[in-house]
């Protein structure tokens, strides 16, 4: 890990960057968001998730739903994707690609 918690490691690995604190910045919540990505870790019995669930002030959204909130524009922006990438592959592909080579 490179981070000291799981939760910031997730944050952290979501970014293209190697910068720690951008990556915060980028990733974590900010008082104005309207839409979050909430994870739940070590929740067998659920209660973790009913108590997230009930701290939001709006919608809940299935995962699978996750796209219909999702800024396309920002998101080639912010992992610098080119036009060309997506000749071969998907938007996912190469937002999973910027993450994995990021360290390289």
């Amino acid at each position: 890990m490179i981070t000291r918690s799981v939760l910031t490691e997730i944050i952290y690995n979501m970014s293209p960057s190697n910068n720690i604190s951008d990556s915060l910045s980028k990733f974590g919540i900010a008082d104005d968001d309207r839409t979050i990505l909430a994870v739940v870790l070590d929740d067998e019995d659920g209660k973790k998730t009913e108590r997230c669930i009930r701290m939001v002030e709006g919608e809940v959204a299935e995962l699978r739903k996750l796209s219909d909130s999702s800024d396309e524009r920002l998101i080639k922006k912010v992992y610098k994707i080119k036009d060309e990438e997506l000749e071969i592959g998907t938007l996912l592909d190469a937002v999973v690609t910027h993450m994995a080579i990021k360290g390289i």
